[in-house]
Formats: structure tokens, C-alpha cells, sequence
């Protein structure tokens, strides 16, 4: 099966230990880590945009062309997930159990939002600019990944093992809250990706 997420959802839904930034948000979370651990081998595209997990987040905003360049942008990274899924496979959009608040992969169409010129907006996140794209980027870096492209679980898990040392690990993690509480480490990572490896391969 074929699914999408941010790249820095990969140590996210990892490590994760049951909180999140609302009850919708550690929910939709829940359903992913759920699918993504139930040692299948599935097909991952990574992205530096809001993906399943992050519709339930309170950060998360829908971008018209009132905010051109903001617009300009969801409408690229929409454009090209879509060439990506006619590639790799349709979206399995059933696991969550919540297909109907997830986002299509051009966006939904909101009519009652200001500034609404054309009959469409797309998903965008209220820290579009800062911190999480890139936390993102710092994961696509260390990993020798990119956005956009398709790759499988057991591949993303290797190379977690292989090029994630504590000390990138610190750098990406290290101002996030959930890290500050205690609740991640390089460690705790490490184990848990080896555990979930052995999984896909039994």
C-alpha cells in the first residue's frame, strides 16, 4: 500500500508514546503509527507538506490565493504528489478510518474561506515558514532523501540505522517539545527502528 507523509513523520510515528497537540491530532497519528507497524512493507512517498497526520493538528490552515506565494506552493506540492501516486499506486485511504477528513492529494475545495477567488483552496500549515518544513528538510538531508519521491518502508528503516547518528539526531530533535519531556532519544529511536525492521523481514 502506498501512503504519504512528512519526512520528519518518520521518527515521529517511530518513537511515538501516545500524546500529540489535540485529540484529533494523536488519533489520526495513532491510525498511522497502527499502519505503518503492522510489519507490512509498504510504499512511502515522502513530503514536506501537512499529510494525513497533520489533519487533525490545530496548526493546520487552508491556503487560498489571497496568499499568493503560500498558494503557489500547496498547488506545486499537490501537482507533484499526484504525478508520484500515478506512479506508485493509488492511496490507501481506508487504514485511518477517516478518509473523509483527510485531504485530497489536490486539496479540498472550502468555499466559505475568505478570500476564496477560484473555487479552490489547498491544505497548508500555520508554520509553513519556520520550524517544520524545516525539520523536514533536516530529515530528507540526513537521510539522503527527497521529497516527492516514492520509497519502501524497509528501505526508510535501513537507512534511519545507517546514517541517523545521535548527533543529527540531537540537531533535528532536539527543540521539540516532545524530546524536551523526555519522551524521545537516539536510543529509544534506534531500538524501536531495528524492532520494526525485523518485522518486514520476520
Amino acid at each position: 500500500m502506498t501512503i504519504s507523509i512528512r519526512a520528519h513523520h518518520l521518527l515521529c510515528t517511530s518513537l511515538f508514546s501516545g500524546h500529540g497537540y489535540s485529540d484529533s491530532f494523536t488519533e489520526g497519528l495513532l491510525h498511522t503509527v497502527e499502519f505503518l507497524h503492522n510489519g507490512e512493507n509498504h510504499t512511502i512517498i515522502l513530503l514536506d507538506e501537512p499529510d494525513r497526520i497533520c489533519a487533525g493538528c490545530p496548526k493546520r490552515i487552508m491556503v487560498t490565493q489571497a496568499d499568493p506565494l503560500a498558494y503557489e506552493r500547496a498547488e506545486r506540492r499537490a501537482s507533484a504528489r499526484q504525478d508520484v501516486i500515478s506512479t506508485a499506486g493509488p492511496e490507501n485511504t481506508s487504514w485511518t478510518g477517516r478518509a473523509e477528513e483527510q485531504p485530497a492529494a489536490d486539496g479540498p475545495v472550502d468555499r466559505s474561506l475568505p478570500g476564496y477567488p477560484e473555487g479552490r483552496a489547498l491544505p497548508g500549515c500555520a508554520e509553513e515558514h519556520n520550524h517544520v518544513v524545516l525539520t523536514d528538510h533536516a530529515v530528507l538531508d540526513a537521510l539522503h532523501l527527497e521529497t516527492g519521491k516514492a520509497y519502501s518502508w524497509q528501505m526508510l528503516l535501513e537507512r534511519i540505522l545507517a546514517l541517523l547518528d545521535e548527533q543529527k539526531f540531537e540537531r533535528i530533535c532536539g527543540g521539540c517539545r516532545w524530546y524536551r519531556q523526555g519522551l524521545c532519544s537516539h536510543e529509544a529511536l534506534q531500538k524501536r527502528v531495528k524492532e520494526l525492521s525485523a518485522r518486514i523481514t520476520g
